[in-house]
């Protein structure tokens, strides 16, 4: 994933997102950093969709760099707390004490690159006008609007480590945070003096209150919240509250007994072990190269003291025979383990533990499989592994599988060692939590016939819809009950409730007349329909503030993830080659794909508009993934105050294109007068709520139903009218005929083209370069097989027979059939005039240049 990906997503979530190069955290687009540095607009996505322009120091010189990595500069709303903990430096200790002067900080969304849980950035809202110094130590940084940015997902690390997004809770972020939802900054961190800080901790004041002593303090120092979900089991919390009680009495006893029961936890399999090493290995250098009283040790040395504990607890425990769980929280229970979703309807089901045949990977694999049946399926081109929810199957990014068969074997390990005792088989079972071994006995799981999947067993029946509250077929508007057979992928946000109705779904209808609402009813029926009948790409046109938008994104919120925007690269002419292929992937599975706001100047790529709108099979990867083949299932719905240019003039580009008008406009109440449309500033948010949602689900469900009973979209004179003025304005073939060309007679084809080219340059629109492309587009066009038009390779060169040109004085290209010549071959060139009925002719000789047909 790069670059342009995600960079409108986070723009709208009111970042700055910047494109770096591949794994490269520096040097982004000249100008947009800084207090005076510009701000990100849509138009500046567009231009950095590929490439950038940089600076090369080195060779002096402007070069285009590929937008691959994502810098954000932060807000004047926002900072960032750069925490940096590992090597030698010691942010995490600095966040402590100044925790401990200043009050804690609240949970907030955070990124890293790194697997600590220590180091990362977390972001929080402040005032505008707050300006912190560049940091109170030199592990820990402020990054604000005038000064760094912040290098995010989907960016990978110079040392290939992906950048990822953790929520408050510290869960792994499956969307991009808004500016919105950030935590805000505690009043005592805004207020505090962070230079005078830094110096008290330099002079290695300890702040906050009074400690028995600084050793004992170091160790209670409170521990910042951690990044992803790395929870610590009971039994290992346990050992490092012992380590910090023990600590004071004696450091170096205190460490290595927590390293040695750490380590054996780690091995029977409990979540959280490196996080309990991170926080002993850290509390424990940090107290040792700071004592009071005591032995100092360098941090080199305090380093190698710990990492010399770890390798010793490590041989010892690879010595033992005995890997019998030790610990409360991992003895067999006499209840078999369930697991949530296991029938299917999201209840839980007793999930059987039975030993495998032979302790090969293939027998294990094949044994754990047999417990995924039914609640697990691998389909790699979709995304890897996937898990039932209750209501649809679900990409799973984390791949969670894993953590189920490591908790698989613990349990398997307890039962069999309860039931038989046998070291033997203990020791085959501890194989098993190796990752290596849990990777291989995975794989083998997901190669099983049960559990593989093609990407064509998915949303397969396009007559269903996936709501919240059952699946919604779309023929009849009746509800059926969820089902993991349908292999349904998406689910709308919104329950059926098939009647009902919100005063706010009805005041965003009033942007539209009457049987214009009717058919966008139908339009957005049709798109709920997971197949292409109608080929159509409908634009909704309004020069702004007329409704567009809300109806687009109530619609949008209401399909859920049957929905999604889409980049205006997909259809705008770029004069690249052939678009990214996870362009197209993004259209996999969806109903409604919607692009907002066309640039101005913008023009249709009709090559692409017919290839994505007209039925046929698409060829998409996703990032990282394999190629394949899919049946579009999705419709195209474009909103723009600016229309794109159409640079088409044959029935196959028109008989595609809508234009749908939206000719009201939404004026504030003080301006409103009777008739007009009174702008509410709340709607478009509370369309997002659940009583709004099911109301516009309902909408679209009966306009469903009609579109399959009618058997198609239909017709619509306010429609039909708009796009018939929109084709005349853009169809160049057809503007130029309708003022230069008079059905009857014949005309010679370089004539025909001239009068073209002329008519071009008098009225500012671009023309084909050759005669020869001309032709194809004129013979193509529908004026031609209107009015039977036929194009003649005479002896006297091509003429174009059933039409002639107008207007072109001393250029005459007409003839007057019956000639005394040859039969059917026109001997002279004729002229002809729009304000004179009859035609008079001027002799010339037949041109040689003229084009053979």
């Amino acid at each position: 994933m790069k670059y342009i990906d995600v960079a409108r997503g986070y723009l709208g979530q009111g970042w700055n997102p910047l494109p770096l190069g591949e794994r490269e955290k520096s040097a982004p687009p000249t100008g947009y950093t800084g207090a005076d540095g510009a701000a990100v607009t849509h138009d500046d996505i567009d231009r950095w969709a590929d490439t950038f322009p940089r600076w090369n120091r080195k060779a002096k010189r402007m070069e285009d760099v590929p937008s691959v990595n994502v810098g954000l500069r932060m807000p004047p709303t926002v900072v960032g707390i750069d925490v940096d903990n590992y090597g030698a430096k010691r942010g995490h200790e600095a966040i402590a004490a100044l925790e401990r002067r200043l009050g804690g900080l609240p949970p907030t969304w955070a990124s890293t690159n790194r697997d600590d849980g220590l180091s990362g950035i977390w972001f929080y809202r402040i005032p505008e006008g707050v300006r912190f110094p560049g940091g109170p130590c030199a592990d820990v940084e402020f990054i604000q609007h005038h000064h760094r940015y912040a290098v995010v997902w989907p960016s990978v690390h110079p040392e290939d480590r992906l950048y990822r997004w953790y929520t408050p809770e510290g869960d792994d972020a499956d969307r991009l945070p808004g500016v919105d939802e950030l935590a805000e900054l505690p009043k005592a961190w805004i207020e505090a003096d962070f230079e005078e800080l830094a110096r008290e901790m330099a002079a290695g004041d300890p702040g906050g209150a009074p400690a028995p002593s600084p050793s004992a303090d170091r160790f209670t120092a409170p521990v910042r919240t951690h990044l992803g979900p790395r929870d610590m089991s009971a039994a290992l919390e346990r050992v490092v509250d012992e380590f910090r009680r023990q600590a004071p009495g004696g450091r170096h006893d205190a460490m290595v007994k927590a390293v040695m029961a750490i380590t054996r936890l780690e091995h029977q399999g409990h979540p959280g072990a490196d996080r309990a090493l991170d926080t002993v290995r850290a509390e424990f250098i940090a107290s040792v190269t700071n004592d009071h009283g005591g032995l100092v040790r360098s941090p080199s040395e305090a380093e190698h003291e710990f990492d010399s504990a770890r390798k010793t607890a490590t041989s010892k425990l690879a010595a033992e025979p005995d890997r019998r769980p030790r610990y409360d929280d991992l003895k067999a229970t006499s209840a078999p383990r369930t697991t949530a979703g296991a029938t299917g309807d999201g209840t839980d089901e007793p999930v059987t533990v039975r030993a495998p045949e032979s302790w090969s990977d293939a027998h294990v694999g094949e044994t754990f499989g047999e417990t995924l049946r039914g609640r697990w399926l691998y389909c790699r081109a979709i995304g890897g592994w996937m898990r039932w929810d209750g209501r649809r199957w679900a990409v799973d990014p984390g791949e969670a599988v894993h953590e189920e068969f490591r908790q698989w074997i613990i349990e398997l390990g307890a039962r069999l060692w309860q039931q038989s005792g046998d070291s033997d088989t203990m020791r085959q079972l501890g194989r098993y939590r190796d990752k290596g071994k849990i990777d291989a006995a995975v794989t083998i799981a997901r190669r099983l016939a049960f559990i593989a999947a093609n990407p064509d067993e998915f949303d397969r029946h396009p007559h269903l819809l996936n709501a919240q509250n059952g699946v919604v077929d779309l023929r009849t508007g009746e509800l059926l009950a969820h089902d993991p057979a349908l292999r349904l992928t998406r689910v709308a946000d919104a329950d059926y409730l098939p009647d009902a109705q919100h005063a706010d779904w009805d005041a965003v209808l009033e942007a539209l007349s009457p049987d214009t609402r009717q058919w966008v009813q139908r339009l957005f029926g049709s798109a709920a329909f997971g197949q292409v009948v109608d080929d159509v790409l409908a634009v909704f046109d309004g020069t702004g503030s007329n409704g567009k938008t809300s109806l687009l994104k109530g619609c949008a919120n209401a399909l859920g993830e049957y929905a999604a925007p889409a980049s205006t690269r997909l259809l705008l002419a770029r004069g690249v080659s052939d678009e990214h292929p996870t362009l197209i992937a993004d259209l996999f599975g969806r109903r409604l794909v919607y692009i907002e706001e066309t640039p101005e100047g913008g023009a249709l790529r009709m090559e692409q508009v017919k290839a994505i709108t007209g039925g046929g099979k698409l060829k998409a990867r996703f990032i990282g993934r394999d190629y394949f083949d899919f049946e579009p299932t999705h419709q195209i719905i474009v909103a723009t105050n600016h229309r794109p240019a159409v640079n088409a003039s044959d029935y196959a580009a028109w008989r595609r294109l809508r234009l749908v008008p939206f000719p009201r406009t939404y004026v504030m109440p003080h301006e409103a007068k009777p008739g007009d449309l009174v702008a509410d500033r709340g709607l478009r948010a509370r369309l997002g709520k659940p009583a709004q949602k099911a109301a516009a689900l309902a909408w679209i469900v009966a306009g469903a139903v009609a579109w399959h009973a009618e058997g198609g979209l239909g017709g619509c004179d306010d429609i039909d009218t708009a796009t018939a003025a929109w084709r005349r304005d853009e169809d160049v073939i057809h503007a130029w005929w309708s003022d230069r060309i008079s059905v009857g007679g014949a005309a010679r084809a370089s004539d025909v083209y001239q009068s073209f080219v002329d008519w071009c340059q008098q009225e500012g629109r671009r023309y084909v370069s050759s005669n020869k492309e001309f032709a194809k587009k004129l013979t193509d066009h529908d004026l031609y097989r209107q009015h039977a038009i036929s194009k003649r390779l005479t002896s006297n060169g091509t003429w174009y027979s059933g039409l002639s040109v107008v207007d072109v004085v001393g250029r005459g290209v007409g003839f007057q059939l019956g000639s005394r010549e040859e039969p059917g071959v026109p001997p002279t060139t004729t002229t002809t005039s729009r304000t004179n009925a009859s035609f008079s002719t001027t002799e010339r000789a037949p041109n040689e240049d003229d084009e053979p047909w």
